[in-house]
């Protein structure tokens, strides 16, 4: 059957992650000054230690990998982490909205098993669809999105591509045209960030 679909998250495992270049990573998001060095002294350092752990803020607990058939969608949601998405191979299309536009989205409620996820179909309501039909029934359905068109921001992620997904901006993904493998290496916020007020509404 042409409709069925795989997608499926597996932890960045030892096996998985020692031919991993993490220095650009720990560059960025390693520290201030002493980042650069601290980040070739972990590369040094994997050239003798299979491990090859991700460097600090990131850790085992946080890094996966995601491999998904063409098709496959994580719908509307927010994460409360840093995350960094590198596309390995295949395509993805990620929509992403800024977490001020929360109560036009119509985010499931506390007593949902995902709050911090919505039932709007993104692409479906800004009329991704063969049946025009079906692109006026999202809309009826959730007619507060109106408020963010015109905010929201495409990015179409081929091998090689890293895109930052901030803490509590909303984003749907969808893979394109062929299977897709994608690192996710997150980190937690720091307690100087707060909390975004969209997670309390």
């Amino acid at each position: 059957r042409t409709d069925r679909r795989c997608y499926f998250r597996a932890p960045l495992a030892v096996e998985l992650r020692r031919g991993i270049d993490f220095t650009a990573a720990s560059v960025v998001f390693g520290g201030e000054g002493e980042a650069e060095t601290n980040a070739k002294a972990k590369v040094k350092a994997a050239e003798t230690d299979e491990s090859n752990a991700p460097p600090p803020p990131f850790s085992e607990r946080t890094s996966s990998v995601w491999v998904s058939s063409p098709g496959c969608v994580t719908p509307l949601h927010f994460d409360l982490c840093h995350g960094l998405l590198t596309q390995l191979s295949g395509t993805k299309r990620v929509l992403l909205v800024a977490p001020e536009h929360s109560r036009s989205l119509h985010r499931n409620p506390p007593s949902h098993a995902n709050p911090n996820s919505s039932p709007v179909d993104l692409p479906l309501w800004l009329g991704d669809a063969s049946r025009d039909e079906d692109v006026v029934e999202e809309r009826r359905r959730h007619p507060r999105v109106a408020n963010v068109v015109g905010e929201v921001y495409e990015c179409v992620l081929t091998p090689g591509d890293t895109l930052y997904v901030p803490p509590f901006w909303w984003h749907h993904v969808t893979t394109l045209g062929e299977a897709s493998t994608s690192l996710l290496l997150a980190f937690d916020p720091t307690a100087e960030e707060g909390v975004h007020p969209c997670v309390e509404d």
